[in-house]
């Protein structure tokens, strides 16, 4: 079998022009097909470069998952209503530098206590990574 330089298309022997492309085969030697029309050898991927099977955890994935708190909001508005001046309820739900805050200026002058009583009830007070406080 002759294999054209031309096209690649093995003729028979024979054959003085290539069935594809028409090109002179005659003075072709009887060879294997050139090494650039071999497929290369199948080798694995390192495995600094193999995909990893899930993305690996942080901590903002796992907050960002569950929308809601682990901490309870009647908890969090008792805490407010009778210690809120001193930023109990804050520290409860891990927000510590607000309820440092709260501690030395006595809930921000009363203000702030008020503002999270009402916050608390109607359910928009969060806790320190963002999610509501559970029922």
């Amino acid at each position: 079998m002759k294999i054209c330089p031309q096209c690649g298309t093995q003729n028979q022997d024979a054959a003085q022009f290539c069935a594809q492309c028409s090109y002179n085969i005659t003075n072709v030697p009887l060879t294997a097909p050139p090494a650039y029309q071999q497929a290369p050898p199948p080798y694995p991927q390192p495995p600094y470069q193999q995909p990893y099977p899930q993305p690996p955890m942080n901590v903002n994935n796992i907050y960002m998952n569950n929308p809601v708190s682990d901490k309870n909001k009647w908890v969090a508005f008792v805490l407010a209503f009778f210690l809120g001046w001193l930023g109990i309820h804050r520290f409860y739900v891990g927000k510590i530098g607000t309820g440092i805050l709260w501690f030395f200026t006595g809930g921000v002058f009363g203000i702030g206590w008020l503002i999270d009583w009402i916050m608390i009830l109607v359910g928009s007070f969060k806790d320190s990574y963002g999610r509501t406080l559970s029922e």
